[in-house]
């Protein structure tokens, strides 16, 4: 029988992570899974993250917790739970997701084999329904990021951070304004029903085959902290060669940004770490797909 492996990144609520962890445990024929939960929460001490490993190691033996010291951002901490589960479990398929994922579909092992069956996948992105909006998150995109895309987005973040106090509070206004009328277009949004191929796909949960397991070091590289990880891997495969399929028979619950705050003081932290990791992932990004012969702000 196939073997599955989860790897969950955890930041924040335990109890988040919780109802990700349960509904994995609920699913059928799950006796060849195996659980890493990589702890990347470096805010909290280290008797709290000793109780968190403690606790999520004591629900079901299946479960190993990873803590990383370093807050390296979201590509270096899957990748580390990755290189653990390559090593050690060797599973025929990895699920890199959030700790926000709820798989609430009960044959999801056997649709994911079923899935690779027929198409043959190195990657596949499952239908990753949003929960607050609706809204379908795969695909993400159907391109890379042109150059002048690229450069675009350094720009505007390079002067949007300089001039951060400033601009604020006009983002705050159109951030608010952007939220409610992406909760009316996803009301016109319809899912895609059909089976599909080279495309982008949504980071919050990504399936990989023994392929990729077997060839690949890593899920993300080169690393970003957040922000620009499915450009970069959509690609790796393209370079490689790999099949990313997307398969609307595979859903998942995306639970983004139900538990967030909306507050001024709270947006204007989150709206700072947009600006400043896109900025530098952008970066990253550009030399990777373009090299470094783009123009630099000054």
């Amino acid at each position: 029988m196939e073997k599955f492996c989860f790897i969950i990144l955890h930041y924040g609520d335990k109890t988040v992570t919780q109802k990700c962890i349960d509904s994995i445990l609920k699913l059928k024929n799950g006796k060849n899974i195996s659980i890493v939960l990589v702890d990347n929460d470096g805010t909290k001490t280290k008797a709290e993250r000793q109780k968190l490993k403690s606790f999520f190691e004591e629900i079901d033996e299946r479960i190993r917790v990873l803590t990383i010291k370093e807050n390296y951002g979201f590509s270096y901490a899957n990748n580390m739970g990755y290189i653990v589960v390559k090593k050690e479990i060797q599973p025929d398929y990895v699920i890199v997701a959030n700790n926000d994922i709820v798989f609430g579909q009960e044959d999801f092992l056997r649709s994911v084999h079923e899935s690779y069956v027929h198409n043959r996948f190195v990657v596949l992105g499952p239908d990753i329904i949003q929960q607050e909006s609706g809204f379908h998150q795969n695909p993400l995109d159907y391109n890379l990021r042109s150059k002048k895309q690229v450069d675009r987005t350094i720009f505007l973040n390079h002067i949007a951070l300089r001039f951060f106090e400033v601009i604020f509070p006009f983002v705050y206004l159109y951030n608010k304004w952007m939220k409610k009328k992406k909760v009316d277009m996803c009301q016109h949004v319809n899912r895609i029903s059909h089976m599909m191929e080279d495309f982008v796909p949504c980071g919050a949960c990504i399936i990989l085959s023994k392929k990729f397991i077997d060839e690949e070091e890593k899920v993300f590289s080169p690393e970003t902290a957040f922000y620009y990880e499915e450009y970069l891997l959509y690609y790796k495969c393209k370079k490689n060669g790999y099949r990313i399929v997307y398969d609307p028979n595979i859903q998942v619950v995306h639970g983004d940004g139900v538990a967030t705050a909306n507050d001024r003081k709270t947006e204007k932290r989150k709206t700072s770490f947009i600006v400043k990791n896109t900025l530098e992932s952008a970066r990253i990004y550009r030399a990777e797909v373009y090299g470094n012969n783009s123009v630099e702000n000054r």
